[in-house]
């Protein structure tokens, strides 16, 4: 059984390889012919050609033929993989592209009510009675209510960034600060590191307070976008102020 089986494979690798022969043969005669039209002005009668080029086409020796054979298998092989990546490419950046691969909570309509409650409760006075956790999902309604995707991302392995959000085909990563006191450069290297771990394209730094001047300056430095307490405040009541804040990126 394993004879006939060894046979019919071996027969069927020489058949692959005389058809790849042929195939060869065939643009070889193809390339010959034309540069003859091209470059000698011959006149070529394909029926006559023909006959010659198939009187002419001996096949190879059985070694010859399995080679061919086993080369035609590879590359075929070859190309289906290699057509399977750049489909797998393919559907990889459609995905980042349509979406954020972070975990966590997406702010959608069937939630923001809920975090609407949090965020109204907040801003009383334009004081920000409400814990960190909240702040977070404060920040991350506001960015929903502007238009943006928001994600308030887990509480671990997040890289140091709070909430991820979208818009326009532009991923901003924010790191959220509910402080009293001034915010310094701390926050804003996690908001760095976070942004390029994730692969995002805009480091945000929000808090609820001010930042010092060599935050400010680390900020200015690495590109990263600052939103201190007076700024929230003007977001809350206009949910359009953060493209003015956005305008230069």
């Amino acid at each position: 059984m394993l004879d006939k089986l060894l046979s019919g494979l071996d027969f069927i690798i020489q058949y692959i390889g005389l058809i790849f022969y042929f195939v060869i043969s065939t643009l070889y005669n193809l390339i010959v012919n034309l540069y003859k039209i091209f470059t000698q002005n011959s006149k070529i009668n394909l029926k006559d050609n023909l006959n010659v080029f198939v009187s002419n086409l001996d096949a190879p020796d059985t070694f010859s033929l399995l080679f061919l054979g086993i080369l035609l298998i590879f590359l075929i092989f070859f190309r289906l993989t290699k057509r399977r990546k750049i489909f797998s490419v393919k559907i990889k950046k459609k995905i980042s592209s349509s979406g954020l691969s972070v975990k966590g909570t997406t702010i959608k309509r069937n939630n923001a009510a809920k975090y609407k409650r949090i965020t109204n409760r907040a801003m009383r006075k334009n004081h920000f009675n409400v814990t960190a956790n909240n702040f977070e999902y404060m920040i991350g309604y506001l960015f929903y209510r502007s238009g943006f995707k928001s994600i308030v991302t887990q509480q671990s392995n997040d890289f140091g960034l709070d909430v991820v959000a979208t818009h326009k085909n532009k991923k901003y990563g924010i790191q959220c600060k509910l402080y009293n006191s001034y915010v310094g450069v701390e926050a804003i290297q996690q908001a760095v590191t976070g942004t390029v771990a994730y692969g995002l394209d805009v480091p945000i730094v929000v808090c609820s307070s001010n930042y010092t001047k060599a935050a400010q300056d680390l900020a200015d430095a690495s590109g990263t976008l600052v939103i201190n307490h007076e700024m929230i405040v003007k977001w809350y009541k206009n949910p359009n102020y953060i493209f003015k804040i956005l305008k230069d990126v």
